[in-house]
């Protein structure tokens, strides 16, 4: 019996690709984000229909509150470690407690880049 010969791009990423679905740590140097997106708190905060009282069951109290600016919700600053790495990460949520926004950054610099927008829901 004979093998075709595979190139080495072909083996590389077909070893890359099986890693990936089967979840090699080695990997996660890669892809940082993906790690800490399975974390606790960016995993709850991705759930549909998530709320503050989960995040905080989740994670605990934040780290700092940030009111976004027009009064519609409130910005939690959590900061996630793993080993001697650490991350910020932020969760928004409208006035009656929904998690609306969330991501890898500070409430103040996604604040800065405008993801703290939202519209009021009674000026409608």
């Amino acid at each position: 019996m004979r093998f075709a010969p595979t190139s080495r791009p072909v083996l590389t990423l077909s070893l890359a690709a099986s890693c990936l679905m089967s979840g090699c740590s080695w990997f996660d140097f890669l892809l940082p984000s993906s790690s800490y997106a399975r974390m606790p708190v960016p995993a709850t905060a991705s759930a549909p229909g998530a709320t503050r009282a989960q995040i905080i069951e989740a994670g605990g109290n934040p780290g700092s509150v940030w009111m976004v600016r027009n009064g519609t919700g409130v910005c939690y600053n959590y900061v996630l470690e793993r080993g001697d790495h650490h991350r910020p990460y932020y969760v928004v949520f409208d006035r009656t407690g929904a998690v609306v926004r969330h991501g890898f950054n500070t409430c103040m610099d996604a604040d800065r880049k405008g993801l703290l927008r939202m519209r009021d829901a009674t000026a409608q």
